[in-house]
C-alpha cells in the first residue's frame, strides 16, 4: 500500500470518547459502585426467580439505534426493546437466584429498579444484587446495574462486587460474560471481548466470544450514540492539541505524543468495525503496521486510560 495519509488528531479530556461508526460507540470508565436506595423490587422475596421476565416502563422516551422506546423487557440480564431484535446483553450468563442452590424459600438475589433525577436528565436504573449462576455454587455471585440516561440515550453497565469461579462460565462454553448491543434488523453489533479491563470490540454479529473473566468491581462499560460519523470530532476541551500522524507504505508512524501512559491504538472503518489493535506499552512514538485499506474514511483512537486522541482520515 504505497500511499501517504495525513491524520489530524484532537486530544480530548478523559471521559470523552468520539462516536465511531453508525449506531453506538463504546467507552470504558471506572466509578464507585453504590447499591440502589429504596428501589422498586421486581423479584418476589418468597419466590426465588430462575427464568422470570419483567416488562418495565422506562419512565421517559429512550432512543436506541434510531428508534424510540417507552418500555423494555428484562430477562436473564438482558434488555429487549420492542421485541427480540434490538437488545442489550448487560451481563450475558446463566443467571439464577442463589436460593436455588440451597433449596431455600427466600430469595437471596433481589432484582430491582429505580427512576432518578429531574425531567430531561432522568436515569432509569436496574440492579441485580448478588445474582447466582445455574452452574455455580451458593458462593458464586455478581452484582451489577444497568443505567439508561434520558436525552443522551446513553447506556451504562456498572459492575459491582462479585466472586465467580471461572468454571461457572466454562460449562456454557465461555470464559466470562458476554456484554454488548445488538440490532438484528440492521445488522449492527457492538460487543466486548478479551480482557475485561481493556476489552476489544467485536462488531460482526452477536456470536461473540465474550470477556475473559469477570469484570472488576467499579468497571463501567458505557455505550452511547454515534452522531459524528460525517462530521469532525468534537473535543471536550477548548483549543485541543493537534497531532499530525503519517501513514506511508503500510506503516502508521506515531511520534511526539503528549505526556501520558499511552497503552493502545485502535483502527476502525467508517461503519465502526474494529480492524486492528496495537499495544503502545506507554510509548510516545511507534511504527504500526496497517492492514490493506480500501478507499474510504477510517478512524484511529489512542488511549492512555485518562485522555484520548482521536481522528479521522481518508484512504484514497
Amino acid at each position: 500500500m504505497n500511499k501517504q495519509l495525513l491524520l489530524t488528531f484532537s486530544l480530548a479530556l478523559a471521559g470523552w470518547m468520539p462516536a465511531i461508526g453508525q449506531g453506538y460507540a463504546f467507552q470504558l470508565k471506572t466509578a464507585g459502585y453504590h447499591p440502589l436506595e429504596n428501589p422498586v423490587l421486581l423479584s418476589d422475596p418468597f419466590d426465588p426467580w430462575d427464568d422470570d421476565e419483567w416488562l418495565l416502563p422506562i419512565g421517559f422516551s429512550f432512543g436506541l439505534f434510531g428508534e424510540t422506546y417507552e418500555e423494555l423487557l428484562l430477562w436473564q440480564g438482558s434488555l429487549y426493546f420492542g421485541g427480540d431484535s434490538v437488545f442489550l446483553d448487560a451481563f450475558g450468563a446463566s443467571l439464577i437466584d442463589r436460593s436455588w442452590h440451597n433449596l431455600g424459600l427466600v430469595s437471596l438475589s433481589p432484582i430491582s429498579y429505580q427512576l432518578d433525577g429531574a425531567p430531561g436528565e432522568r436515569i432509569f436504573k436496574i440492579e441485580y444484587e448478588r445474582a447466582g449462576f445455574w452452574d455455580g455454587a451458593l458462593a458464586d455471585s455478581i452484582s451489577f446495574q444497568i443505567w439508561l440516561h434520558e436525552g443522551k440515550n446513553l447506556i451504562e453497565v456498572r459492575i459491582g462486587p462479585g466472586m465467580v469461579d471461572p468454571q461457572v462460565y466454562q460449562v456454557d462454553g465461555w470464559d466470562g460474560p458476554y456484554i454488548g448491543l445488538a440490532n438484528l434488523k440492521t445488522d449492527q453489533y457492538l460487543y466486548l471481548e478479551g480482557d475485561p479491563a481493556m476489552p476489544d470490540l467485536y462488531t460482526d454479529d452477536d456470536n461473540t466470544e465474550g470477556l475473559l473473566g469477570t469484570p472488576a468491581e467499579g468497571t463501567v462499560y458505557r455505550f452511547f450514540p454515534d452522531t459524528l460519523l460525517l462530521g469532525t470530532a468534537r473535543p471536550a476541551a477548548p483549543d485541543p492539541l493537534e497531532l499530525q500522524i503519517v501513514a506511508k507504505a503500510g506503516v502508521l508512524s506515531v511520534a511526539d505524543l503528549p505526556p501520558g501512559n499511552w497503552q493502545r491504538a485502535t483502527l476502525y472503518d467508517g461503519l465502526g468495525r474494529g480492524l486492528r489493535h496495537w499495544s503502545l506499552a506507554g510509548s510516545r512514538s511507534a511504527n504500526l503496521l496497517l492492514p490493506e485499506l480500501t478507499a474510504g474514511f477510517y478512524w484511529v483512537t489512542l488511549s492512555d486510560g485518562r485522555q484520548l486522541a482521536v481522528g479521522r482520515f481518508w484512504a484514497p
